[in-house]
């Protein structure tokens, strides 16, 4: 008898232990912005809003590839400043060796250079361009407004995005990037949204979602050029 209340209190005791291992994980995966995620009957909820934005057709900040802090306005996107280069200087190698100390074995960005990640928490992250290609085989989208005439920096356009699966739907705003030269690219007719993936050909390039119109097209870009970025939760 006291042989099995002793198995029974262990027993106990592990169910109270796992209990509270499973709710500090559980803890640990929740963020705030959780409640901007949204069902769209695919393999990851996508946020309703990029990362830095206030509302869906906020454009939000722009960021370098791997880059997870705000630049000041009017600050151009270039070698110069990237911020994974902070206190390295012009060497080389010791370029080479940081944007390398950015991806995993997969080439997709690490979770600590993931701005996504890093600025809404939980489980959130950049998106990979497979879970785009999904956004763009398994939803319509409709250019809002329709007549892309209309569409400029003063008043920009953009895509609302509805799920083929269940009906719901997400706005993506031609938010347009920031470049070496123009720090108002295409703003307002046109996308580039960051994916989690570094070209397969170049260490210093990674690919971005951009979109024109109704044209889906893959860029291949300088890992310093800032581009937006909208979040997805697993």
């Amino acid at each position: 008898m006291k042989k099995s209340f002793a198995l029974l209190f262990i027993a106990a005791c592990a169910a109270v232990v796992f209990a509270s291992c499973d709710k500090d994980k559980s803890d640990k995966d929740k963020s705030p912005y959780d409640k901007y995620a949204v069902d769209l009957g695919l393999s990851v909820k996508w946020a309703s809003m990029n990362v830095g934005a206030s509302n869906e057709k906020d454009f939000g900040n722009y960021y370098g590839w791997g880059e997870t802090s705000d630049k000041p306005d009017g600050t151009y996107y270039d070698w110069e400043s990237y911020q994974v280069f902070d206190g390295i200087g012009t060497d080389e190698d010791s370029r080479d060796a940081a944007i390398a100390n950015l991806y995993d074995s997969k080439l997709n960005l690490k979770s600590e250079y993931d701005v996504a990640h890093v600025k809404w928490g939980g489980s959130w992250r950049m998106p990979t361009l497979d879970e785009f290609e999904e956004l763009i085989e398994n939803c319509t989208w409709e250019m809002v407004p329709s007549d892309y005439h209309q569409w400029s920096e003063d008043n920009p356009g953009g895509w609302k995005v509805t799920s083929k699966i269940n009906g719901n739907s997400i706005y993506l705003p031609a938010a347009g990037q920031r470049t070496n030269e123009n720090l108002a690219k295409d703003k307002g007719n046109q996308a580039y949204y960051w994916t989690s993936n570094r070209d397969e050909d170049g260490e210093i390039f990674a690919t971005n979602l951009g979109r024109f119109m109704d044209i889906p097209f893959w860029n291949y870009q300088y890992v310093c050029m800032g581009c937006t970025v909208r979040p997805v939760h697993p």
